[in-house]
């Protein structure tokens, strides 16, 4: 009796061993199966299933994803990436910023690259002497994952740039880093360069102090 009362038991519970090891099987291998998708939508949330991931199966279903031939999905992949922070991860960053045919997301790359340790703050500085201003932002981006008496100098400078937004991220990174809001200082279009500049420079005198 006692033996015929056992079967069924342990038939229960293999199969509810089963059961959950498929659902695991299914969970871990939901990001592979989105990026492999005809949808946009499926391969973006593969992007955001794997962010804050590393190691090689992240990389292995991320990086594809940098050159999606959607721009939304290759910018989140690139936004990925850059966190994952490898030296994998960074070296494909590198070829995207110099060889994507797609400016933008060129420039996502680039700015990407300021979490990258081995990456030169002088690229960045290049950056910003663009004539292009998505260049420039990107440039200031990628000095907002830095610290350090250069960035800081460089920020000052790209806050007197002549594109609005260029100025407003810089402000933003400045700020952050140093850990002080910018009271005196005003982006916007409308404040005479003069006036600008003279708010720079009192900022460069307080941090200077």
């Amino acid at each position: 009796m006692k033996d015929r009362l056992k079967l069924p038991l342990i038939a229960v519970v293999v199969l509810a061993l089963a059961g959950g090891g498929f659902a695991w099987y299914w969970r871990a291998t939901r990001p592979s199966r989105l990026a492999r998708s005809a949808n946009p939508d499926d391969r973006r949330e593969a992007i955001h299933l794997l962010s804050g991931r590393t190691g090689r199966g992240a990389r292995r279903i991320l990086h594809p994803l940098v050159r999606d031939e959607d721009l939304g999905v290759a910018a989140a992949a690139v936004r990925a990436v850059g966190a994952e922070g490898s030296e994998e991860s960074f070296a494909l960053l590198e070829q995207v910023a110099r060889g994507d045919e797609r400016r933008a997301i060129g420039h996502l790359a680039l700015a990407a690259l300021g979490r990258c340790p081995t990456v030169q703050t002088a690229r960045f500085a290049q950056a910003l002497r663009s004539d292009d201003p998505a260049m420039r932002s990107a440039g200031v981006q990628a000095l907002a994952n830095r610290k350090g008496p250069e960035v800081v100098s460089l920020l000052l400078e790209a806050m007197d740039d002549p594109a609005r937004v260029v100025r407003m991220r810089a402000a933003e990174a400045l700020s952050r880093l140093t850990g002080r809001p910018l009271k005196d200082y005003d982006p916007r279009d409308g404040v005479p360069p003069a006036q600008r500049r003279q708010a720079i420079e009192r900022i460069r005198a307080r941090l200077a102090g």
